[in-house]
């Protein structure tokens, strides 16, 4: 065999070689499940120095680079969601969730825009109602989860006053609303005008007197009120009493 042909071999042995050891690590799905390998090139001995009576010996550590995959995680398999929560991590078991409650005994249907927009008038409904239920310690947020703009500033401004001037409230109960009418559309159909009425019996004491009839006394309202659309969900920016009367059990709102 000629020189050139034996030299063409070689080659070839060597690229049959390398391609049979890439297919070996490629073909092993193992490998990720142990600990990463650092690669050092191979260092050739020093040529012995028979004068020479001191050999050194030098061992180098490399370190594993950041980007390197950890040994439990393999790349074809989710992440793990049992991961530990870190000791100095907030304890959320106890954090209560906005509570929006589905209403019952509506007027319109829920799966229309009347039932939407009513949906809303309830909730902002419900959420006044445990707002006078935990004064001196009405939580604005939880008030304001159905309104914006003017309406929710002056909500705010409410419920931080109530709560410092400490005061309480009873009948909470009484507090009823009922959606009557949508009176109109914007063109777009993203803001709403609608007409509502509602009963209002709820006591207010301070330092445990009842607040005289002009602060806290009974009555029935018909209401209108703005609504704009953000997502899927109608919230509140203004209300407007259009019409009062004193009293309980006025037929108002019946």
């Amino acid at each position: 065999m000629s020189a050139d042909r034996r030299g063409l071999v070689r080659v070839a042995s060597l690229v049959l070689a390398g391609a049979f050891a890439v297919a070996a690590c490629s073909g092993s799905e193992s490998s990720l499940d142990t600990e990463p390998v650092t690669a050092t090139e191979p260092v050739e001995a020093p040529p012995s120095d028979a004068s020479s009576t001191t050999t050194s010996t030098s061992t180098t550590t490399t370190e594993p680079e950041v980007t390197t995959v950890p040994a439990t995680v393999r790349l074809d398999e989710p992440e793990p969601t049992d991961a530990p929560v870190p000791t100095n991590a907030p304890d959320t078991s106890t954090t209560e969730a906005p509570r929006i409650t589905t209403p019952v005994n509506t007027v319109f249907a829920p799966d229309t825009v009347e039932g939407a927009i009513e949906f809303s008038i309830l909730n902002d409904n419900e959420a006044i109602k445990r707002c006078f239920a935990a004064l001196p310690n009405c939580d604005p947020d939880d008030l304001t989860l159905f309104a914006v703009l003017d309406y929710e500033e002056g909500q705010r401004e409410f419920a931080d006053a109530m709560n410092t001037d400490g005061w309480t409230a009873a009948r909470v109960d009484t507090l009823r609303v009922t959606m009557e009418r949508i009176v109109e559309f914007s063109d777009d159909g993203t803001e709403a005008i609608v007409e509502v009425c509602a009963d209002f019996g709820v006591q207010f004491f301070l330092d445990g007197a009842l607040a005289s009839e002009d602060t806290g006394g009974a009555f029935s309202a018909r209401r209108r009120m703005g609504l704009i659309r953000v997502g899927e969900l109608w919230t509140i920016f203004a209300r407007e009493t259009i019409e009062r009367v004193d009293g309980e059990d006025t037929g108002l709102c019946n």
